[in-house]
């Protein structure tokens, strides 16, 4: 506190601007630090049909096989 009033009294604004600036970055790191939410597992229905859930492996496939899964999120 008393290098605030120092720099103020020095008439040395740029040292001041920056460290207002600086205690407004570093203030939200400061409000946000707490508990972070508990993680929710929900298991995700692919609609992947059961005949094909079932079905027996003849072979792997290659690398580049590609599976399209779309997903949305309801917030």
């Amino acid at each position: 506190m008393t290098l605030l009033k120092r720099l103020l009294y020095n008439n040395n604004r740029h040292a001041v601007a920056g460290l207002l600036g600086l205690l407004l970055l570093l203030s939200p790191l400061v409000a946000s630090c707490g508990a972070p939410a508990p993680l929710q597992m929900t298991p995700i229905n692919l609609g992947i049909p059961q005949a094909a859930l079932n079905s027996p492996v003849i072979g792997p496939l290659p690398d580049t096989t590609q599976l399209r899964v779309g997903i949305t999120f309801k917030v």
